[in-house]
């Protein structure tokens, strides 16, 4: 009988088991690991099997930038006490080539929190890095500090390196059914083995409502890809210095916006630029779960594919690809554009819910979700209002 069980070992869900083992919690992280083949997987999907996620606290909504912020700040302890590396400073860009509201709000936002950042003009862009191509008179924010990215993979595992050093047990299987009985809960995993809590906290993302069938919460699965564009030796060197870009791209470009990560090696031992966006389509709304898994063995979507081409291309010109790569996602939003923190039964609790911004601000999710099971009050800056389950 654990008195805590995390069910999702994502970034989320790692985070909380971590912050639960230090506050002398009996708990239980159970989730599986990544699959070997996505064609053929049929169980449940994550997001964080990944090499790279943008953090930073240039954000245009005040909470979301705090949240990066104080995720930020607990990155040192955890490499410490994991050994494990996850985060690169490298500094984040965030530029918008049309005049938009957003990175007005991202200024005020990073100036409220004491980001390290500042304006660049046009020019100054074009000397410091040379390889990014926006329009003259863009607008361009350049932070600095603890901005650049985390490596998904490596911070779920110093997570959960930590969270086992302090006690909590990790469990590697998927939970299929969540029995609620009179005092506590019963979790069945796919062997077939139960497990008993007093607690549970779900932190399952684009899968939540597969446990709850009875009750659904608001939470849309819209279909998103990236790119992946392989570079070569001498591409890399080029592009040593590159920040992250988040960036609102010309109207008449293949899509409205872009994210992009600065050359990063994967598990397959190659250098890949990763990017993805906003299209000028409407994404896929999954309500189907069998549809969602036909997706994950998918390799997307081409014309999407083709979009992201060209404005990488038109972002860095003069790239040498040597090959292109896309991988289906899924992000889950709800209907206030924060995630769910909330107790939604007697002893069942949620921390879902990333509206495509939660792998930067993981670990501070991971802890407000700890403090709203504990019923401690959230961080004045907050409150809990803005976190607050909504139901189908």
């Amino acid at each position: 009988m654990f008195d805590v069980t995390v069910i999702g070992k994502g970034m989320i869900g790692s985070a909380a088991a971590r912050y639960l083992s230090m506050m002398g919690q009996n708990v239980a992280l159970i989730g599986p690991d990544e699959p070997a083949d996505f064609k053929t997987h049929t169980g449940v999907f994550s997001s964080h099997y990944d090499q790279g996620r943008i953090t930073r606290v240039v954000d245009p909504k005040m909470i979301w930038g705090r949240l990066a912020q104080m995720a930020q700040h607990a990155y040192g302890q955890i490499e410490a006490q994991s050994g494990i590396r996850f985060h690169h400073a490298v500094g984040g860009v965030r530029a918008a080539a049309v005049p938009i509201e957003s990175i007005d709000k991202a200024r005020d936002v990073a100036t409220h929190w004491g980001a390290d950042f500042r304006e660049l003009t046009w020019a100054e862009m074009q000397k410091k890095m040379p390889f990014f191509d926006f329009p003259e008179g863009s607008k361009i924010l350049l932070e600095r500090g603890m901005a650049g990215y985390v490596n998904p993979r490596q911070f779920v595992a110093a997570e959960v390196a930590c969270a086992e050093q302090n006690g909590a047990k990790i469990v590697r299987e998927e939970v299929v059914k969540l029995e609620k009985l009179a005092d506590h809960f019963k979790l069945h995993t796919a062997s077939g083995t139960i497990f008993e809590s007093q607690q549970v906290l779900l932190a399952t993302g684009s899968f939540t409502n597969k446990l709850l069938p009875d009750r659904p919460l608001a939470l849309k699965r819209e279909a998103e890809m990236v790119l992946l564009a392989e570079i070569g030796p001498e591409e890399q060197k080029r592009l040593a210095d590159m920040p992250t870009l988040i960036y609102k791209l010309p109207k008449e470009s293949a899509m409205f916006s872009l994210y992009m990560l600065p050359p990063i090696r994967y598990p397959d031992g190659r250098t890949y630029i990763k990017l993805g966006g906003n299209t000028h389509w409407e994404s896929e709304i999954f309500e189907d779960w069998d549809r969602i898994t036909d997706w994950f063995h998918s390799d997307g979507v081409p014309k999407e594919g083709e979009a992201l081409k060209s404005v990488l291309h038109e972002t860095l010109p003069n790239l040498n690809v040597e090959r292109y790569v896309t991988k289906p996602c899924i992000l889950t939003y709800t209907p206030h554009g924060y995630p769910f923190l909330d107790q939604i039964h007697d002893g069942l609790f949620v921390a879902v819910g990333g509206c495509g911004g939660a792998a930067k601000s993981a670990d501070a999710i991971g802890y407000l979700g700890v403090l709203r099971l504990l019923g401690e009050p959230c961080p004045e800056e907050f409150g809990w209002e803005p976190f607050k389950a909504i139901f189908k």
